[in-house]
């Protein structure tokens, strides 16, 4: 039986177009694990559409809310009063209070929840990546107190920025409908002469 015999440079090339492949193959593993979870995340936040009435945007006494006025000024305070009337909102001794008519927005802070998801993924994407390159050449991470302790720093820095990055989100709870337009313009033809009336709500 003839055996082949390989140049040993052929051999070290094949090694390295066989390491790149596997490395390519962890990155796109590790880059898809993090675009699932963040991609749960998003997906677990409300997304249900602007409420234009205030009784159902499920505000109770006692939450933090942000409201907008029509003369542009926005206040934060928590939920005092609630109906379908108005809003009335405190902050330490500042009260104020609202008709329906004259809100423009309503808005709560949105939940620590998806910051901290988005967080974790990508703690846990910069764990496994500094493994995958920073570790031995068989790809494998030692399991070393230093890669342990960094993995727990890593993990920790994207829980802190991703919920500190979320802390600063609001949803949208009430949303004032739009004002009722009316459209005057002349219609003229050779037999008529009028006008056209349009109402929008």
């Amino acid at each position: 039986m003839r055996r082949e015999v390989r140049d040993p440079k052929e051999v070290r090339r094949l090694n390295l177009l066989s390491a790149s492949s596997e490395k390519r193959r962890a990155t796109i593993g590790i880059i898809t694990l993090v675009l699932v979870t963040v991609a749960s995340a998003a997906a677990a936040q409300d997304v249900s559409a602007p409420s234009d009435d205030l009784l159902r945007t499920g505000l109770e006494p006692g939450d933090r809310v942000y409201v907008t006025d029509v003369g542009g000024e926005r206040e934060d305070g928590r939920v005092s009063e609630v109906s379908a009337a108005g809003l009335t909102i405190k902050n330490g001794n500042d009260e104020w209070s609202w008709v329906a008519s004259d809100i423009v927005r309503v808005e709560a802070r949105d939940s620590l929840t998806n910051g901290i998801l988005i967080g974790v993924a990508i703690g846990v994407g910069a764990f496994l990546m500094r493994c995958k390159y920073g570790g031995n050449r068989t790809g494998i991470c030692p399991i070393i107190p230093y890669a342990v302790t960094a993995g727990y720093v890593e993990l920790g820095l994207g829980v802190y920025f991703g919920a500190l990055f979320d802390r600063h989100m609001t949803r949208t709870l009430y949303r004032a409908p739009p004002p009722a337009r009316v459209e005057v313009s002349p219609l003229v033809s050779h037999e008529r002469m009028g006008m056209r009336l349009a109402v929008t709500w």
